[in-house]
């Protein structure tokens, strides 16, 4: 996976802004039972049942299903009106843009992808993310001379409404989640912006958190991660910081000058009664356990979906070790001639694939598109699931 290297790259760049800030996605139903560790340290909550995946889903191989893109892998979100893939390119020259735009794809079944037209005015609209909830569909992102953020809504997916949102960020909004009861649109900065229903936005200031990047709820509670302090809350508007143990693997970092800080965290899910972040769990989401190695990206059937320390595709629970999922991309089930055809327009290959005419920037992006399986399976006779930035169909093993 790409996740993390990734996520290097992003601390690298965040260390250089550590002077002027200062120091340093999936949620579940609330459990509100009393939960504690275990006397040998490991973490149990009684008053959940782990919820097992059938025996054919973990031992099948997943399929990473071919996703499109305009010029970089997509956000994802599943929505009770299919799957949703939003992407963005660079018009004309890399040192001088003449445009930014964003691509909106719905699908039913995985497979094939209708275009869907979020603005007549496309031409500096740069959109990070997606997220559905209380029957609402929102996408963040900025415009691009706008001067802050925006934020897209729509009760159909098909007619939208733009409103501008103060985050006190001139890279506006970096993604959207909708956990709990709430939508919470992340900036760049230290904003993070909170919405019962994705028209109205309340924002505060993380001030020890830098970028909030995800958000998750369980146990009563919301929390937050980015880079910096974990912070939690109980209604999602007023934020308490939780930092966690610097003797913790991923915990802190340190800075040019020596200054030691809490470091970044990508992603925070919840499953099992328990708080999973990138090499930590927590029952309370103030008091961690070290989990090295392991960094949570989604929740299935009451376990945790991610990778380990050798970026392999990975499911574990509470006081379980991770299992190995066997997975493979789309593009790797396909011969030479169809690598061809379907790699233009797929977010799922990797930049390092593709030569200079896969993503033309002066050719508009079709209106369909399809990514079809040598086997012809698709969403609707086999599960499927989003996992960070992947989308995996998870066949019957034979």
């Amino acid at each position: 996976m790409a996740r993390r290297s990734g996520a290097r790259r992003l601390a690298g760049l965040l260390l250089g802004f550590w002077g002027a800030f200062g120091s340093w996605a999936c949620g579940g139903d609330a459990q509100r039972d009393a939960a504690a560790p275990g006397s040998d340290g490991a973490l149990t909550n009684e008053a959940t049942e782990v919820v097992a995946l059938p025996d054919e889903a973990l031992n099948a191989t997943w399929q990473e299903l071919g996703v499109p893109g305009a010029s970089n892998r997509p956000a994802l979100a599943a929505t009770p009106s299919g799957y949703f893939a939003l992407s963005r390119r660079q018009l004309g020259d890399a040192k001088a843009p003449s445009g930014w735009e964003s691509h909106l794809y719905r699908s039913t079944d995985g497979i094939r992808w209708q275009r869907v037209e979020v603005s007549a005015d496309n031409g500096n609209l740069w959109l990070r993310g997606v997220a559905y909830g209380a029957g609402r569909y929102v996408l963040a992102g900025m415009r691009f001379g706008g001067g802050d953020g925006v934020i897209f809504h729509s009760t159909d997916a098909e007619h939208w409404q733009e409103i501008a949102v103060a985050t006190g960020a001139p890279s506006g909004l970096s993604g959207v989640v909708f956990v709990g009861s709430r939508f919470f649109a992340l900036s760049t900065f230290r904003t993070l912006l909170s919405s019962a229903d994705g028209v109205a936005w309340s924002s505060v200031d993380l001030g020890t958190t830098v970028m909030p990047l995800d958000v998750t709820f369980g146990n009563g509670q919301y929390l937050v991660v980015g880079s910096g302090d974990v912070q939690r809350s109980s209604d999602g508007l007023r934020w308490l910081p939780a930092p966690l143990d610097c003797a913790m693997p991923g915990a802190c970092i340190t800075d040019p000058s020596g200054n030691v800080g809490q470091g970044l965290h990508n992603r925070a899910v919840f499953a099992a009664g328990v708080f999973f972040i990138d090499q930590a769990a927590s029952l309370d989401g103030q008091t961690w356990q070290s989990l090295p190695g392991r960094y949570p990206l989604a929740t299935a059937a009451g376990r945790v979906l991610g990778s380990t320390a050798t970026d392999e595709l990975a499911i574990w629970a509470p006081n379980e070790a991770p299992h190995a999922l066997a997975s493979v991309r789309y593009i790797d089930t396909l011969a030479g001639g169809d690598r061809a055809t379907y790699m233009r327009w797929n977010g799922a290959v990797q930049p390092s694939e593709l030569a200079a005419e896969n993503f033309p920037s002066d050719l508009p992006l079709p209106e369909r598109l399809e990514f079809p399986l040598p086997s012809g399976g698709d969403c609707t006779t086999a599960s499927c699931v989003i996992v960070g930035e992947r989308l995996y169909l998870i066949p019957t093993a034979p």
